[in-house]
């Protein structure tokens, strides 16, 4: 069973596989293992903005301050466009507004 092969920390090459496994465990709030995924999903494609987004998320999730903080960053040095977001989303964090997250 995947979920139980993330629990066991099996390093998955298929980038959808990761996000389906990603979307079975946000159900059951296991964000220590969606980060470990999120992270071997950016070393398979690291310009996927989406990817340090929901990492981003992830961390904040987890109240990792500083982790939420850096891969917000991160998202909106790849994607300008999404500046503005980041900064909000960053605000949220900075203020541990944990529950304003999504998951």
């Amino acid at each position: 069973n995947l979920i139980k092969a993330a629990e066991l920390n099996y390093s998955f090459k298929d980038k959808s596989q990761i996000s389906y496994i990603i979307n079975l465990l946000i159900e059951e709030k296991k964000y220590s293992i969606i980060e470990k995924l999120y992270l071997q999903a950016i070393n398979i494609d690291p310009q996927d903005v989406s990817l340090y987004t929901s990492l981003a998320a992830t961390y904040a999730k987890m109240e990792n301050k500083e982790k939420a903080i850096e891969y917000a960053q991160k998202a909106a040095e790849l994607d300008p466009d999404i500046e503005e977001a980041a900064k909000e989303f960053i605000n949220l964090v900075e203020n541990e507004q944990w529950e304003a997250v999504p998951d």
